[in-house]
């Protein structure tokens, strides 16, 4: 349940209005979901203690967005968390909280809806790692907080998806390894 419906609605209709308005998926939905979390966090006042909350909604809402469109989740799932990131970024917030908050809810989002868990989770975490990159911010912080919240989102699902997950992130994204093993 999100925190805050009118920001789950909004950022459905968002990633809604860019898919049927472009039929573009990859590419379009990133700036759009960007967009929207800016704009929610510069109106925010306190940014700091709003990020993860806006953050895990926006994601929450666009993924919903995307699927109710017939969107492939596990092609469009990178654009959706690297354009979350972005926003949190342009605002100055904490992009390494948010990563965390942001995998565990695309992870939660593609058991909702029947995608494939493991391949939802690789692609969120490459998309917030790439927009990193991107815009200058912390690698190794959003790559931790990202694995960190994929597997706890997948551990909320069961034993065998949290396997599956870190299987796939194991294999599919530098410096995964390093952060399951911190946690056993």
């Amino acid at each position: 349940m999100p925190k805050d419906q009118g920001l789950f609605d909004s950022a459905k209709a968002t990633v809604v209005g860019v898919v049927q308005g472009t039929g573009a998926v990859v590419g379009g939905i990133a700036g759009a979901v960007a967009a929207t979390v800016g704009k929610v966090l510069e109106g925010a006042g306190d940014v700091a203690s709003k990020v993860v909350d806006v953050a895990v909604d926006t994601t929450g809402g666009a993924i919903k967005g995307l699927v109710e469109t017939g969107g492939d989740l596990v092609g469009g799932v990178a654009d959706i968390t690297g354009g979350v990131l972005k926003g949190v970024a342009q605002v100055g917030g904490d992009v390494v909280a948010a990563a965390h908050g942001v995998a565990h809810a695309a992870v939660m989002g593609a058991a909702d809806t029947g995608a494939d868990v493991a391949q939802v989770a690789l692609n969120a975490v490459k998309g917030m790692i790439d927009a990193v990159r991107e815009v200058g911010g912390d690698v190794a912080g959003t790559t931790k907080g990202a694995v960190r919240g994929a597997l706890e989102g997948a551990g909320e699902i069961s034993e065998t998806t949290m396997n599956s997950v870190k299987d796939v992130l194991e294999t599919g994204i530098d410096g995964a390894k390093d952060v399951i093993d911190e946690l056993k």
